[in-house]
């Protein structure tokens, strides 16, 4: 099935107009997430970026977690400014695959399957590209990328941490309170 592909996604300032507390009055009345918007974001190359790790659990007692090495990278296709006027640029602020590939300045992976990705409107990366290709990246700037992954991993631990009681709850049966979970 088809993700939401950017749809909905809203980007509200602190200082916004009338038409904008409008809106998140509307949005209020919605479900969603709200995320907290960060100005000074790490870059590739001057744009902003995403990452999609996989990430398996296979026991909550003792917590077992494996976080796989490998993983996706995509980029927005215009380089960030944090100028408010440019809120409405979505291939600046988002980094969806589905908004980004039609844009004039999407580059096209062409990964030799060596990890090398032909450079291409002035650029090394790739709009979509590995883990492989963002590590090596850091490599060529001397940036610590295992440093980086390390950190990474930690917040996964201590996010699965913090949702266990829910998980437990929704992994157990009916009237179940999940806490014997791991007896089972």
């Amino acid at each position: 099935s088809r993700g939401r592909e950017g749809d909905g996604i809203v980007i509200l300032c602190p200082s916004a107009s009338a038409d904008d507390v409008a809106m998140g009055d509307a949005l209020a009345q919605k479900k969603g997430v709200i995320q907290k918007y960060i100005g000074n974001p790490l870059l590739v190359e001057g744009f902003k970026f995403d990452l999609r790790l996989y990430v398996v659990v296979s026991s909550y007692d003792p917590l077992k977690v494996y976080l796989n090495t490998e993983g996706l990278v995509r980029l927005a296709t215009e380089k960030y400014t944090c100028d408010i006027e440019t809120l409405g640029t979505r291939t600046m602020h988002l980094t969806n695959y589905s908004i980004n590939k039609h844009s004039e300045n999407f580059v096209r992976n062409t990964d030799d399957g060596r990890g090398g990705s032909a450079a291409s409107a002035g650029r090394c990366m790739p709009s979509k590209c590995s883990l492989q290709e963002l590590r090596a990246h850091f490599k060529r700037h001397s940036l610590d990328f295992d440093g980086l992954f390390e950190r990474i991993a930690d917040l996964v631990v201590k996010t699965l941490i913090a949702v266990e009681p829910h998980v437990r709850k929704a992994c157990a049966p009916d009237g179940d309170d999940g806490e014997d979970l791991a007896a089972r």
